[in-house]
């Protein structure tokens, strides 16, 4: 039986975040990268068709910042079984929470480790 592939949606503004999470994602077997994003517009638009199980989010974008973003995602159907791990620059408390509140199922920081990130993802996905 073959085993389940997370479908990962990456969305940040800075090209250089999102080679660095594309490259570390790359490497594992159990996880495919379904789509890029800069801005929360594009990712609402990509929901649809790349399906990800898990978003990484950038709380800080043009357009429409990650808080926003995450709202929308999961006042969409089936909003709630996307998992969101959102990513940041700063370690601050007050909006961490908030998303915490709004629905995001974990954040990390940029300055993260590889591993942590994947087990990030593997951690939210499994629904811990």
């Amino acid at each position: 039986m073959k085993k389940k592939v997370i479908r990962v949606l990456i969305a940040d503004d800075h090209d250089l975040i999102r080679q660095g999470l594309r490259r570390i994602i790359s490497f594992e077997e159990d996880m495919d990268i379904v789509g890029e994003a800069i801005n929360g517009v594009k990712v609402l638009d990509m929901l649809g068709f790349t399906a990800p199980d898990v978003v990484l989010l950038d709380l800080n974008m043009p357009l429409m910042n990650g808080i926003e973003t995450l709202k929308k995602i999961k006042e969409k159907e089936h909003g709630d079984t996307i998992k969101v791990i959102m990513l940041t620059v700063e370690n601050d408390k007050k909006t961490i929470y908030e998303a915490i509140n709004i629905g995001a199922d974990g954040y990390i920081l940029k300055d993260s480790v590889g591993a942590e990130i994947v087990e990030a993802i593997r951690t939210v996905y499994q629904g811990e």
